[in-house]
C-alpha cells in the first residue's frame, strides 16, 4: 500500500479491467479467473458444425429388359413360337440352303442328322485330316532330336525357303522369356489329368453373376469394379475443397453484429433496372426518341424533372417497370436527388454500364477498428462517439512509442505493449484481459466498478 493516494483515475468512464478484489487473494489467482460460462461459451465461438447439403439424387434409367430373366435372349432360339405348316415351309425355304430341307417331309426329317448331305454316314465319316499313328511310344518318351536341334533345324529350313543370306541367331540368346524345359514330363502329366470339379462353372451360372453384379438397381448408385469397397475411410471422390483463411475483417469482426442487406438489395436493384433496359432495347433502337421525350418535358432546360413526370412519360410509352426498385437504385446512384431526376443520367445507366463502388458486408457502424490503447486516449476527450461502440481485436501497437515492433525470433510467451498479428491471433493472458503495465499502477475505486 506505498502507492495509496498518490495516482488519480485519468478517465473515470472505463471501468477497471479484471474483477473485483478479495481479501486474501493474489494478483495471479485473479487474472486467472475462469468461470464454467466462460468456458462454455469459448467451446462453442471454436465448436464449428459444417453444414450439410442434401442435393437430390438422380434414379437410374431403367431399361425395358430389366424385369426379364437371364435366358431372354436365348428363348427365341431355345424355345421358338408355334408356327402353321404353310410359314414353316416358307421359312425352310428362305432361310435354307440344302435340297435335302427342301425335300423333307413337314414334321419329320429325312437325314437323321439336319444340316448334313442325304445318306451320309455320320458315326463313320469324320472331318479333317486323318491321325497319324506312325509315331511309336519310344520315339514320345525318348525322342530321336535334342529340342533345340529341332528348333535350329526350323530356322535353318525357314531361312532356307526365303533364300535370305542372314546368320542364325546364337542357342543362348532368344527373343521372349526363358522356357523351362520339362525332361520327366511333370507339366504333361497335369495337363492330362481332369481339373477339379470346383473350377468348373456352367456359362449360365456366369452371366447370373455379372448381370447382378453389374446391373442398375432401383436406390443404389453404380458401382463399377466394386469401387465403394475398395476406397478407404474417411475419403471421397471429386476435387478436394480448400478451406480460404480467415482475413483481417473476419478476427475482429463482432460476433453478435447483423450482416449488412446492402448487397442483397442492390442484387434485387440490379435485376428490375436490366429487365428495364430490355423493355427499353425492344421499343426502341436506338434512346433519342426517349431523350427527346423527356427533354420535352423538361420546360426550363435545367436537366431536371419530377419523379411523377418520368413515371407518367414511361405509361405512355407502355414501359413498366418496379418502381421501388428503380427509385431505390436510383438514389443509391445520387440520380434522383429530392424527387428530382437527372434524364440525362438517368438514359446513361439504361443504354449504359453503372460503377458501384465496393460493398462490406457489414455495416459502417459495426466496422470501427480501434485498439484498446486509442480507446484510453481517445474516451475521454470523445464520449460521446465511442460510448457504446464495440472495440475491435486486441491491443496492438503503441503509438505513442519510436520504437520498432518485437522481431520475429522474440519470446512471445509475455507479451508487452509492442506486439505484432501473431502474438494477437495467439494472446497470451494479459492481452485476453485488455491489461498493460499502467493498469497495475491505477489507483481503481471500487464504486466505479460495476459487473
Amino acid at each position: 500500500m506505498a502507492y495509496e493516494g498518490k495516482f488519480r483515475d485519468s478517465c473515470p468512464i472505463i471501468c477497471a479491467a479484471g474483477i473485483k478484489n478479495k481479501p486474501n487473494h493474489s494478483v495471479g489467482e485473479s487474472l486467472q479467473h475462469y468461470t464454467l460460462e466462460d468456458g462454455i461459451q469459448a467451446l462453442k465461438s471454436d465448436f464449428h458444425v459444417p453444414e450439410k447439403e442434401y442435393k437430390p439424387t438422380k434414379l437410374p434409367k431403367i431399361s425395358a429388359n430389366s424385369r426379364s430373366c437371364v435366358l431372354t435372349e436365348s428363348r427365341e432360339i431355345l424355345r421358338p413360337p408355334d408356327q402353321t405348316r404353310y410359314r414353316q415351309l416358307i421359312t425352310d425355304l428362305k432361310e435354307s440352303t440344302y435340297e435335302s430341307y427342301w425335300k423333307k417331309n413337314l414334321g419329320t426329317p429325312i437325314d437323321s442328322v439336319p444340316a448334313f448331305p442325304e445318306g451320309m454316314k455320320v458315326e463313320e465319316h469324320t472331318f479333317g485330316k486323318p491321325n497319324v499313328y506312325d509315331v511309336t511310344v519310344k520315339d514320345l518318351i525318348q525322342p530321336p532330336q535334342d529340342p533345340y536341334q529341332v528348333i535350329q533345324d526350323a530356322c535353318q529350313s525357314y531361312y532356307s525357303d526365303k533364300g535370305k543370306a542372314s546368320t542364325l541367331p546364337e542357342e543362348t540368346k532368344a527373343f521372349g522369356t526363358y522356357y523351362g524345359y520339362d525332361k520327366r514330363g511333370l507339366k504333361v502329366k497335369c495337363l492330362l489329368h481332369a481339373p477339379p470339379a470346383g473350377c468348373v462353372r456352367p456359362i449360365s451360372k456366369i452371366q447370373v453373376d455379372w448381370r447382378l453384379r453389374n446391373a442398375n438397381k432401383l436406390g443404389k448408385c453404380s458401382r463399377a469394379n466394386d469401387i465403394l469397397e475398395t476406397l478407404p475411410d474417411g475419403h471421397v471422390f471429386g476435387i478436394p475443397y480448400r478451406r480460404s483463411m480467415y482475413t483481417v475483417e473476419d478476427l475482429l469482426r463482432e460476433p453478435n453484429a447483423p450482416v449488412s442487406c446492402e448487397v442483397r438489395d442492390i442484387r434485387s436493384w440490379l435485376v428490375s433496372l436490366n429487365r428495364l433496359k430490355m423493355q427499353i432495347r425492344r421499343k426502341f433502337d436506338y434512346c433519342d426518341t426517349l431523350y427527346e421525350t423527356l427533354k420535352s418535358v423538361d420546360k426550363d432546360n435545367v436537366g431536371y424533372i419530377s419523379f411523377s413526370q418520368l413515371l407518367e412519360n414511361m405509361r405512355c410509352l407502355e414501359i413498366f417497370f418496379n418502381i421501388p426498385n428503380i427509385k431505390a437504385l436510383m438514389e443509391y446512384l445520387q440520380i434522383i436527388v429530392n424527387d428530382k431526376v437527372d434524364y440525362v443520367k438517368f438514359l446513361d445507366s439504361v443504354t449504359g454500364r453503372i460503377v458501384l463502388d465496393k460493398i462490406s458486408d457489414l455495416s459502417s457502424d459495426q466496422i470501427y477498428l480501434t485498439s484498446t490503447y486509442q480507446d484510453i486516449c481517445r474516451d475521454y476527450f470523445l464520449p460521446d462517439e465511442n460510448v457504446g461502440r464495440p472495440v475491435a481485436g486486441l491491443p496492438s501497437l503503441k503509438t505513442c512509442a519510436g520504437n520498432s515492433v518485437n522481431p520475429y525470433s522474440e519470446n512471445y510467451v509475455q507479451l508487452s505493449d509492442h506486439t505484432d498479428v501473431k502474438a494477437c491471433l495467439q494472446p497470451s493472458i494479459l492481452t485476453q484481459f485488455s491489461l498493460s503495465h499502467r493498469d497495475f499502477f491505477c489507483t481503481f475505486i471500487l464504486i466505479a466498478m460495476t459487473d
